[in-house]
């Protein structure tokens, strides 16, 4: 499961959150695809060793987390968390726009290093410098507007910031922004002071109970970055609450919103890094239009906010906001201020599934994320959207999407007809139903994709590329501005015919690519699909190596650019395998035997090559 980073809380009893909309807009509905044609086999990428986040049920709620699970004596609240918790001293930050209130004993202690000797902790200089670097990038850069006054409340007029021991409570979170007393203007949503509330330390050790189940607190960043991530996140909630958040608003918008702001304040860290391999690899459990957990659908998809500030600014992001000021939820204020960069959320979202498809493996091949190569691969041929074997004439995908659901589907083809047809069709296909998604309906649309070959080519059928097959939806009418918005990409293919490096020279590097493997020809009917046995001779015909090898790419062509062809070929890693390996001249065989509905495929390859230790 993912592990929500942060909650913003709010009053529940002045700001609750709910799923329903009043405006009548006209309902309408699309499918949108992406094609990808790729040869490259599929990774399970992982982000930091975190395969797995656990989710604790009670982190990603808009309403008032109550602490009565605390011992008595460590109570530093009272039952409701409307009262705000009581300190043993406070500071203002250099800019006097937060007021960090912190104890210096007891349970909430934090560290009392103080190295500058400033008689202040320098756990709390860093918290107030950080907090003051927030505010320049996110109010004075961006562009939000200033948090509201309290009136006083905890001392001061400047935010306040209280730094307590979160890390040991169960289920334990980042950070919490809390919104007090309301603000209420004629015709506009209710406004909100908030404060905030930090750990005081974010320390590896923090562990806490959860579901049953005993977890480390902090499972991505801990220590400063934990501190920096948190920061920006939860700065990013005070200031939402200050532009005013509508009834009916989506909380997943919001989170969208303050992970991206992680990343935007403090891009070298890499946080919310851990919510990547639980998207990658688990589309169908992460609709990027479900608000249906509260914010916690909202977490992933920070990445969302990143694609839009490559394609249209920053002000897109703080314009969003304002309309959310005015009373637009959330999705409808995105695709507002998509409209005023002359885009909509629809047609974002499609030009953004690139992305999601060159990352991992895949990075470099297509405009994508900034550290797409550190994200995960996107995952196809999953246990629950397996690939499917072309059958000729066709073969069909069909299906039902939410709202901004994404599914990853794959075409795997047979016997190549030519060197020039990719083996492997990849298909990302999305429902951008911008109302789905506003009033969280829960509609699904039904499409039916369909590959064919030329013997069959279906009503509103196109060519994929250079390729003897064609693809078409039904209803084509969901299909989101063909011609334009179909991406055609990947790596053609051709069977190799010669040994790599031959001579094999032991006592040197080969290159960067071939340093520990020699590269084998395959018969030309193999796919990267299949597999086939080498087996070495030495020059007295005495068999030193046999194994069944998977097909793969040739790793001279596997890193080029997506047009140029790339090599089948099996690898054998010759210091790992046959470690013994001498001069000499040693002759292999390749042999395949396929014998099935599709294909019968029975060849022998025999070659030659020379060692020179």
């Amino acid at each position: 499961m993912k592990k929500p980073l942060f909650s913003l809380f709010v009053n529940p009893s002045k700001n609750k959150f709910s799923c329903c909309g009043k405006s009548i807009f006209v309902k309408y509905q699309f499918l949108m695809i992406y094609f990808f044609i790729f040869s490259l086999p599929e990774i399970n990428a992982q982000i930091n060793n975190h395969d797995e986040i656990i989710i604790p049920p009670n982190k990603c709620r808009f309403e008032v987390n109550n602490r009565k699970n605390l011992n008595k004596k460590d109570k530093i609240l009272d039952d409701s968390m409307d009262n705000r918790p009581i300190m043993q001293t406070q500071i203002l930050s250099k800019s006097k726009n937060f007021i960090i209130h912190y104890d210096t004993s007891g349970y909430n202690a934090v560290s009392l290093i103080d190295i500058n000797q400033n008689k202040v902790s320098d756990y709390i200089d860093s918290v107030a410098f950080y907090f003051d670097y927030a505010w320049k990038v996110e109010i004075d850069t961006l562009g939000f507007p200033h948090p509201l006054s309290d009136s006083g409340t905890g001392g001061s007029d400047a935010t306040d910031i209280y730094v307590l021991e979160m890390g040991l409570e169960p289920c334990a979170v980042y950070g919490w922004t809390v919104g007090d007393s309301e603000v209420n203007y004629p015709g506009i949503p209710v406004r909100l002071p908030s404060y905030i509330q930090i750990d005081n330390n974010y320390s590896i050790l923090d562990s806490n109970i959860c579901n049953g189940k005993k977890i480390r607190s902090y499972q991505g960043s801990y220590g400063f970055n934990a501190l920096k991530a948190t920061i920006a996140h939860e700065f990013n909630h005070v200031l939402q609450n200050a532009g005013g958040i509508p009834d009916g608003f989506q909380s997943s918008i919001a989170e969208m919103s303050s992970v991206y702001m992680e990343y935007r304040v403090f891009p070298y860290v890499k946080d919310y890094y851990m919510y990547l391999p639980g998207l990658f690899r688990y589309l169908e459990k992460n609709s990027f239009g479900d608000a249906s957990t509260g914010g916690g659908k909202g977490y992933p998809w920070g990445i969302f906010f990143q694609y839009i500030q490559s394609d249209f600014g920053d002000s897109t992001l703080v314009n969003m906001w304002k309309k959310v000021g005015t009373g637009k939820d959330g999705y409808g204020a995105l695709d507002l201020a998509l409209n005023d960069c002359g885009s909509s959320l629809p047609d974002a979202f499609c030009k953004f599934l690139p992305w999601m498809y060159y990352t991992g493996k895949r990075a470099g091949l297509g405009k994508s994320f900034k550290n797409a190569a550190e994200f995960p691969t996107l995952q196809f041929d999953t246990s629950h959207y397996p690939a499917y074997k072309f059958e000729a004439p066709k073969i069909k995908d069909i299906d039902f999407l939410n709202a901004f659901e994404i599914k990853p589907v794959r075409f795997i083809f047979g016997e190549l007809k030519s060197f020039t047809t990719p083996d492997t069709l990849d298909i990302l296909i999305t429902n951008h139903d911008l109302i789905g998604a506003r009033f969280q309906t829960g509609d699904s649309v039904k499409y039916i994709a369909t590959c064919s070959d030329s013997t069959f080519i279906e009503t509103y059928s196109q060519k994929i590329g250079q390729t003897p097959f064609y693809f078409s939806m039904e209803p084509d009418s969901l299909i989101c501005s063909t011609g334009t918005n179909l991406f055609l990409s990947g790596v053609h293919s051709e069977c190799d015919t010669v040994v790599f490096p031959n001579p094999l020279y032991l006592s040197q590097v080969n290159s960067d690519y071939y340093s520990d493997n020699i590269f084998f020809p395959v018969p030309c009917a193999l796919t990267f699909d299949d597999k086939a046995r080498l087996t070495i001779y030495d020059s007295e015909m005495h068999q030193i190596f046999e194994k069944q090898l998977q097909i793969t790419p040739h790793p001279l062509y596997d890193n080029s650019h997506p047009n140029v062809t790339t090599r089948r070929v099996v690898a054998l890693d010759y210091k790992s395998d046959i470690p013994d390996l001498t001069t000499g001249v040693y002759i292999y065989s390749i042999r395949v035997n396929i014998n099935d509905d599709d294909r019968n495929i029975s060849s022998t390859i025999l070659g030659k090559f020379a060692v020179i230790k």
